[in-house]
């Protein structure tokens, strides 16, 4: 699926070391509210994901993906620009969602003790554990939802509407994409939104990362695309 994001330039704290949580992700171990355990909807697990930008974070709770930009700047969370893919779910994960974007917003304190990361607001309290880095997908070769396929110098898709594909040359830490064409299928407004989208980041010179099973493309006007390898 999609993911709107704008970036831009954002200042890291002075210091960072081996005490930030920069290029690594965790994973929810305890969710408490007044002292009181925050049961998650069942089969799922907050995930969060610093980039090695030092700028950039990434969640997801079970339904939607999210992205933004972050500050830990004064101890404090800082989430700004905060974005997410379109998935209809279930009520319990919409809610969910909304509760995590929330909180992610709120400006929570933040301490990292080795791999445990705590974030506190107001009474909520948000333990995890720092997930074991998992060796990255290659880049070619990989399919990556949306079903996109980059393989050798061509790539090919599907927008969620309809197929996409072009040409697709990968140079140091970005993907150079031209000659991109889709299909002309009408569809829902929603998915022709997203479609839109997906094709204004497949569009130039885009950076891209790999954090385990993610892959990030960033465009120089600020819109992104986060794909999960299938």
């Amino acid at each position: 699926m999609l993911c709107a994001a704008l970036a831009s330039a954002c200042g890291s704290p002075s210091g960072a070391g081996p005490a930030d949580p920069w290029g690594r992700a965790f994973l929810s171990v305890e969710v408490t509210e007044g002292g009181q355990p925050r049961p998650l909807v069942e089969g799922t697990q907050i995930t969060l994901t610093f980039g090695e930008d030092e700028r950039t974070i990434g969640a997801y709770a079970g339904c939607n993906h999210m992205g933004g930009r972050v500050d830990l700047g004064g101890r404090r969370l800082m989430v700004t620009e905060l974005a997410q893919t379109l998935i209809g779910c279930e009520e319990p994960r919409q809610e969910q969602d909304a509760w995590l974007a929330r909180f992610l917003t709120s400006a929570p304190t933040w301490s990292l003790d080795g791999a445990r990361l705590t974030l506190e607001h107001e009474g909520t309290v948000v333990r995890l554990e720092e997930r074991a880095a998992a060796s990255p997908r290659p880049l070619a070769g990989t399919r990556w939802v949306v079903e996109t396929l980059i393989q050798g110098d061509r790539f090919t898709g599907m927008s969620g509407c309809n197929e996409i594909g072009g040409t697709a040359r990968v140079a140091g830490g970005g993907i150079t994409f031209s000659d991109v064409s889709s299909t002309r299928r009408m569809c829902e407004d929603d998915r022709m939104a997203v479609e839109r989208l997906a094709l204004s980041v497949l569009e130039g010179t885009v950076a891209y990362q790999i954090d385990g099973e993610v892959l990030h493309l960033r465009h120089p006007s600020g819109a992104a695309l986060t794909l999960r390898a299938e």
